[in-house]
């Protein structure tokens, strides 16, 4: 119908393979991505135009492998889309697996170059939130006690 996928090169094993073979989402059929993101490592980021719309993505692999933050202005507001790196009782370690490297690495993500944008909304894999940067700073300091926590346990 003439939609193109832009994702991360990664994400092609996930809409040619994983999703369609292994999801209890319900049926995907496989898709290539159309427009593959110069995203590897965590903290990678590039900026895309779609539709005449200035997008920043940024690379936090640690929930899936091939997530990624979209943060760009709409109307004068700024806008966050954060997949599912944490929801309002749930972390970014949590979101991670129980993964502590991971967790640090997407956290320090969030911390250097999402909450300097200063988000006035999220949208999260399962719902947003008008408070957007309260969100993500409740957020950061929510998966630093996790962290310590994890690391506690494990001496």
């Amino acid at each position: 119908m003439g939609l193109k996928v832009v994702a991360p090169e990664s994400a092609q094993l996930t809409l040619g393979w994983l999703m369609p073979t292994l999801s209890d989402y319900g049926v995907w059929p496989p898709r290539p991505v159309d427009q593959p993101l110069p995203l590897k490592r965590a903290g990678d980021e590039t900026s895309i135009t779609l539709d005449g719309l200035k997008v920043r993505a940024i690379f936090v692999p640690g929930h899936s492998f091939d997530s990624v933050l979209y943060a760009m202005e709409l109307e004068g507001k700024r806008v966050v889309f954060t997949g599912d790196i944490g929801f309002d009782r749930q972390d970014i370690l949590h979101r991670c697996w129980g993964d502590v490297d991971k967790a640090r690495q997407v956290l320090e993500v969030v911390r250097t170059k999402v909450l300097p944008f200063k988000p006035d909304f999220v949208f999260r894999g399962h719902g947003a939130r008008h408070d957007g940067m309260a969100f993500l700073e409740e957020l950061v300091k929510q998966t630093q006690e996790s962290i310590r926590k994890a690391e506690r346990e494990k001496k």
